[in-house]
């Protein structure tokens, strides 16, 4: 099954392991558990474009938000044969290393599928 390839702007989505940022009530228990983490790919290869927008390659950066508040992270670094200046591109269902917890990239251009 073909998959689209990541871009500036495609999105993430994943779940937080937790409380991570420091909220804790009195007592030191945290506020809150697990929450959706939500976030987007910020930057991407300029060689390689699509309608003028960066492909996101391995370990690009992405900006995320979760009940905790916000944090950066990288797409994951999946093994894929299409490569940009030695760097795999991402493609949608891939793992990205979220600030914290696990996410996958749900989105991306569908004007190049790769698979």
């Amino acid at each position: 099954m073909s998959k689209a390839v990541a871009i500036v702007g495609s999105s993430i989505l994943g779940t937080t392991t937790g409380e991570h940022h420091g909220h804790y009530d009195e007592f030191g228990n945290p506020i809150h558990g697990a929450g959706i983490l939500t976030g987007t790919v910020t930057s991407g290869d300029s060689k390689l474009k699509i309608n003028s927008i960066a492909v996101g390659v391995e370990l690009s950066p992405t900006s995320e938000t979760d009940n905790c508040g916000s944090g950066n992270g990288t797409l994951g670094n999946a093994q894929h044969k299409l490569k940009v200046n030695g760097k795999c591109v991402q493609l949608v269902d891939d793992s990205t290393i979220p600030h914290n917890g696990t996410a996958k990239i749900t989105s991306g251009s569908a004007k190049i599928l790769v698979g």
